[in-house]
């Protein structure tokens, strides 16, 4: 926590939090925005707080909205329930909601699922929410008091493929490991009440990665596995060395905001269990497999159906198709990496045309969101924008 003596001044957008504001001024042009980051904490707002006689988080996040008495307030982190409760409060404020990652219903404590929250939170709403797809814009609006915005994936719409994918063959697998070391690890993630720990929850990204360095090792493709995590955190790189053991593989750490995408973007063919990237790259029209593996792994272990892990969720799909499976089986994964490496690309891209709507809309530039906050007609003030 850090500390600022900067008196916020009143803005067009007020953008909460930190997290993705860099993406979000890009998308307002010359409109005066601020950030109101819950890590640097303006002593004036805290003490007009605390003259209030309040003493939450809560309650300065409103005060920092009354000192800077927005038109519109934004945020990118779409599973923040403060924020949707600002409708609430200020009924005047036109609140944007932008999905930055698949919401299903686990989470690192027991019932703080997205759904479960949402159904703990009183009347939760806001004016707009810009969603992935079709699916998951009926999916929120029968939870959520507002209006879906099928927008895709706001930092996928705003990269710019760079180079094209170079010989010899590559095969890049996108890591989902956590910020901590497995191993070692005694946390893990809930389904409600029930608890899995973190060695079984990534058991699946291990079993794939294995398997897909054996896979490009028999036909001379090149290997890479996209890590989650910076250089610094040796935990990733040293799991996944133990898994693959002797084979030829290439480790490509996150090394800034959009490395992960360049990685990515320059090789042949993509595989994901259930990451966002992966439905984003393939929305891209990048070859992209899914092993959504982990669901049929972890409804084993607990001996109940978890669906929510399954290719395409909210969707509901068929448990195999051209380019997915949810079978833990290396004839399955054969199958799926045979089509992808052979198909030709008319026919990959009248596959890709049957499911974008549902699984990610891309949109390049972002003209969605950009026109909608047209339409709003936040204005400019003029003043130095202040971004405490």
């Amino acid at each position: 926590m850090r500390f600022s003596w900067r008196n916020p001044k009143p803005s067009a957008i007020l953008i909460l939090d930190a997290a993705g504001s860099d993406l979000i001024q890009e998308l307002c042009g010359n409109w005066s925005t601020q950030v109101l980051d819950r890590e640097k904490i303006s002593i004036p707002v805290l003490l007009a707080t605390l003259v209030r006689g309040r003493r939450s988080m809560r309650e300065y996040q409103n005060s920092y909205i009354r000192r800077t008495n927005p038109r519109i307030v934004i945020t990118l982190i779409d599973n923040d329930m403060y924020f949707l409760t600002i409708k609430k409060i200020f009924p005047t404020i036109t609140t944007i909601a932008i999905q930055n990652g698949i919401r299903a219903n686990y989470a690192p404590r027991a019932k703080h699922g997205f759904f479960s929250l949402l159904a703990n939170t009183e009347s939760p709403s806001c004016d707009y929410y810009c969603v992935f797809n079709n699916r998951v814009g009926e999916q929120i609006g029968h939870v959520v008091q507002t209006t879906p915005v099928i927008a895709g994936s706001i930092k996928n719409n705003q990269f710019r493929s760079k180079s094209a994918p170079v010989q010899p063959f590559s095969i890049a697998f996108v890591s989902q490991h956590p910020p901590r070391c497995i191993p070692d690890s005694s946390e893990g993630i809930y389904f409600e009440n029930s608890f899995v720990p973190d060695r079984d929850f990534y058991e699946a990204d291990f079993l794939v990665a294995n398997y897909l360095a054996g896979f490009s090792s028999e036909r001379g493709f090149k290997f890479i596995i996209c890590g989650k995590r910076d250089q610094g955190f040796n935990c990733e790189y040293e799991i996944f060395s133990e898994t693959i053991g002797d084979r030829q593989w290439t480790y490509a750490p996150r090394a800034y905001d959009y490395s992960t995408y360049e990685t990515l973007d320059a090789a042949n063919l993509v595989v994901s269990i259930d990451s966002t990237l992966g439905y984003e790259f393939f929305a891209r029209g990048k070859r992209t497999a899914f092993f959504s593996v982990r669901g049929t792994l972890i409804s084993k272990l607990l001996g109940m159906r978890i669906d929510e892990l399954n290719f395409g969720w909210p969707v509901e799909m068929a448990s195999r198709g051209p380019f997915w499976t949810n079978i833990p089986s290396e004839s399955e994964y054969d199958r799926v990496l045979n089509y992808l490496t052979t198909v030709d690309d008319g026919e990959w891209s009248r596959e890709i045309g049957k499911y974008t709507k549902d699984l990610m809309v891309f949109d390049q530039g972002n003209t969605v969101i950009r026109g909608l906050l047209h339409r709003l007609g936040a204005k400019f003030i003029e003043q130095e924008p202040n971004h405490a």
